[in-house]
């Protein structure tokens, strides 16, 4: 049987972000990578602009090549999936019929895109992997030219975005009555909406999706209000679901996510999760599950701190961004959905910074064009996660 210090599953940002973060921490053990797909771990947000727009290749995607990890001295498994967690025996056991020791297990599992509810459609498309951005990529070059995406979160309109400023004719449908809703302010959900207007973008709001059928070489789509619309091709971006089937199966406390604390430890003894899997447990008991390039790297280098015998640094509130109609627009704070925030917008000719307050208190920022009055802000945000 194999053994490592430390066995990391999943091959995402989090997992490649965990490598390079034990070696920085100058943590000497074996650590042994595990990741279900056949690609070393690689950058994901291109994969709605770049990968499927031009088809850029995976090398220029992955965090570390091949030689990296050999530097670091890290076995790595790709193409192999861990089936379950013996936490009592602390071993792994894999799909290829082998079982790893270890010393601390790392669920660094992911999420996957919801799926779509219609089946039996070659049309309709994730984009959460390199191989659903590689779809769309030979969709287009075949000829595609009228597409409908379902879903007006981030990763809804920056498909949408990189979909229109190819000159393709896009549709857009989201169930609620505006864009981003739980995820940005009232202000920068109306000003993306007439954006992506002005760039040709159709947009339904507060309308679902209640037909979809294939028809020769068209998908047609009858909304709930009555409307329909015709597609090449279709784009599901309705959300992500966490991967939790190993936590649970090894009893780890779940809710949207596998809850952790701030060492990202799980209620497992061993077994820790990080990245979009990994929930946070909020100072009510409740969670706050963050999908973004921000949680997953910050994560990944506190667990290291912690795998490598060091105390915890303090850490920052939440930051995201968006690239989407030409411009990046910047976010920091965690806002629950169902909490109303009072919003003080400042807005100029080239740009705008909208400042949000609960009780009197600044818990979040976004800003477009605003970058030095976004830092000076960013450490008088409350961490909301920490709050309530």
């Amino acid at each position: 049987m194999d053994r490592a210090d430390v066995v990391i599953i999943g091959g995402g940002q989090a997992a490649a972000e965990l490598v390079k973060s034990l070696r920085r921490e100058a943590f000497a053990g074996s650590i042994h990578l595990i990741g279900d797909e056949d690609y070393l771990p690689y950058d994901r947000p291109p994969l709605s602009k770049g990968v499927m727009k031009t088809g850029v290749e995976m090398d220029r995607l992955a965090f570390l090549n091949a030689a990296g990890y050999e530097k670091h001295g890290v076995t790595v498994d790709l193409g192999v999936s861990a089936t379950a967690i013996d936490p009592d025996a602390r071993t792994v056991s894999t799909s290829d019929g082998r079982r790893i020791g270890y010393e601390v297990c790392v669920l660094a599992t992911g999420a996957r895109a919801v799926p779509a509810p219609w089946h039996g459609t070659s049309r309709v498309h994730s984009i959460r992997t390199y191989a659903d951005a590689q779809e769309l990529h030979a969709a287009i070059e075949a000829g595609a030219k009228r597409f409908l995406v379902v879903g007006g979160g981030y990763l809804g309109l920056e498909t949408a975005s990189s979909l229109a400023a190819s000159g393709l004719d896009v549709s857009l449908v989201e169930a609620t009555p505006q864009l981003l809703t739980g995820r940005a302010s009232r202000f920068v959900s109306d000003w993306l909406k007439r954006q992506h207007e002005e760039r040709g973008v159709e947009i339904f709001l507060g309308s679902m999706v209640a037909e979809l059928e294939e028809r020769d070489d068209t998908v047609h789509v009858r909304l709930a209000n009555g409307t329909e619309v015709e597609a090449d091709q279709v784009v599901f971006a309705v959300g992500a679901l966490a991967n939790l089937d190993l936590a649970k199966a090894v009893g780890a406390e779940c809710g949207r996510g596998v809850l952790v604390d701030e060492r990202c430890e799980t209620t497992v003894a061993g077994v820790y999760a990080i990245g979009d899997v990994a929930s946070y447990r909020t100072g009510s008991g409740g969670e706050a599950r963050v999908e973004s390039v921000f949680n997953a790297t910050s994560q990944a280098k506190n667990l290291a701190r912690v795998i490598a015998g060091k105390d915890l640094k303090a850490s920052s509130v939440p930051t995201f961004w968006s690239d989407q109609v030409g411009v990046s627009i910047r976010l920091a704070g965690w806002v629950p959905p169902t909490v109303e925030t009072n919003d003080v917008v400042t807005q100029e000719e080239d740009g705008w910074l909208v400042e949000r307050y609960l009780g009197g208190r600044l818990v979040g920022v976004e800003a477009m064009n605003r970058l030095v009055d976004y830092m000076r802000i960013l450490p008088e945000i409350a961490d909301l996660r920490r709050k309530l």
